[in-house]
């Protein structure tokens, strides 16, 4: 999603490998040059051995944070107010049916993916979730980012049918925000705020463009 983040990632996992390779190396190394009876060398070296496969397993868990920081992230857009995230349709089918239909943006391919739910209510509410990164975390180049996270309906009154009142939009980033989330108070620079939009009356046919800023949810027609 972040070519500089990627790239990071992948120098961090392959340094952390080369260190733990040497290390391994090393050892395998001093085993076969011991002649049989001979006794154990003085272990002068150990204590950079140790030193060396600890930093490698550090830089290799870095690396799989950042690669599963980027793959998450694909799930979010830039949150700028200039920058369409998606699109909304109200539907009628011929049978009176009332559905709305969602297209959101996804960042790694920049494509409109629909999502759609049905609507026995007037109203419709956009629920959104923006991660703001400080200006530190540029050089990885990430900044803020937010996303649709559900579409939310208020029953009719005296409706019973037991219709969803919630969609989610891609459940497994939830848990990835979850975490994000329950962190911001130890880890400095990341901060996490979820939002309602306004309740959108449903009109047939009625389309509106979806943007958000730090704060709001942004519906232009």
């Amino acid at each position: 999603m972040s070519d500089r983040l990627l790239i990071l990632a992948a120098a961090l996992f392959a340094a952390g490998l080369l260190a733990i390779l040497w290390v391994l190396y090393r050892t395998i190394r001093g085993m076969r040059q011991r002649a049989p009876g001979q006794p154990a060398p003085k272990r002068t070296a150990t204590p950079i051995k140790v030193s060396v496969f600890v930093v490698g397993v550090a830089l290799v868990i870095v690396s799989q944070f950042l690669f599963w920081l980027d793959g998450n992230l694909a799930f979010f857009a830039a949150a700028d107010e200039s920058k369409l995230i998606g699109k909304l349709r109200f539907e009628t089918d011929p049978s009176g049916v009332r559905q709305v239909v969602v297209h959101l943006r996804r960042a790694d391919s920049g494509t409109l993916v629909p999502f759609s739910m049905l609507l026995k209510s007037e109203t419709m509410i956009v629920e959104a979730e923006v991660i703001r990164f400080s200006q530190s975390y540029s050089l990885l180049g990430i900044g803020d980012f937010g996303r649709v996270s559900a579409l939310k309906v208020t029953p009719l009154s005296g409706d019973s049918s037991g219709t969803p009142l919630e969609k989610r939009i891609y459940p497994d980033a939830d848990q990835f925000w979850e975490l994000l989330d329950g962190v911001t108070d130890f880890v400095p620079g990341i901060e996490t705020i979820r939002f309602l939009s306004e309740p959108i009356p449903f009109e047939t046919g009625a389309e509106r463009l979806i943007s958000l800023s730090q704060s709001q949810v942004l519906l232009s027609k």
